[in-house]
């Protein structure tokens, strides 16, 4: 696949970051090569979309609203009923026919990884409670926040992947950069 420009320009460049408090958050861009949607098809045997989902990743199928599970360098995770999205290094689709409407967005979305204290910077521009009890590791969620529709990850305890459509990337960031002025950010390496 041919390298994608950052939507960010040279603001997410090595070295950039903003405050005036040390770096207490780090902002690197996401590059994923894929990210796709499956929405399951009503009237297919859920038995076909099961087969379909554990070739993806064992325990895809059974996962809970919110949830997500990581296989061979893919995260897959249901945003909601009947509505899954896949993340990951690589392209993806085949294998994939039976059973879903497949909405490719790999090139339409840009992400930023939050890392540090990344529940008070995101708890800036979210209405979501983002306590690991709120929103455990490992959970993902479709919302609106920094003005924008989003998709969430969390990765662990102090890291979190927001997604959104790559024409809002600069958006996205101005929020970001502003909610994490207060406690300083830096920017991180891409992370594909």
């Amino acid at each position: 696949m041919p390298e994608r420009a950052s939507p960010f320009g040279e603001r997410l460049a090595a070295g950039a970051g903003g405050g005036t408090a040390p770096p207490g958050v780090t902002l690197a861009w996401l590059n994923p090569a894929a990210f796709v949607e499956l929405l399951e098809l009503p009237g297919v045997p859920s038995a076909q979309l099961s087969d379909t989902l554990a070739a993806l990743a064992p325990g895809a199928a059974s996962l809970a609203l919110g949830a997500t599970v990581d296989h061979a360098g893919y995260t897959v995770g249901r945003i909601a009923p009947r509505r899954l999205v896949v993340i990951g290094a690589t392209p993806l689709l085949a294998g994939l026919e039976g059973g879903f409407v497949i909405v490719d967005d790999s090139h339409a979305r840009a992400g930023v990884r939050v890392a540090g204290a990344a529940a008070d910077v995101l708890g800036k521009g979210l209405s979501l409670d983002l306590s690991e009890r709120g929103f455990a590791v490992g959970g993902i969620a479709a919302v609106r926040g920094f003005g924008l529709a989003l998709t969430l990850v969390r990765r662990a305890g102090d890291t979190f992947d927001v997604y959104c459509a790559r024409s809002f990337a600069a958006s996205l960031l101005d929020g970001l950069a502003d909610a994490a002025l207060e406690a300083g950010w830096r920017s991180g390496t891409v992370l594909n």
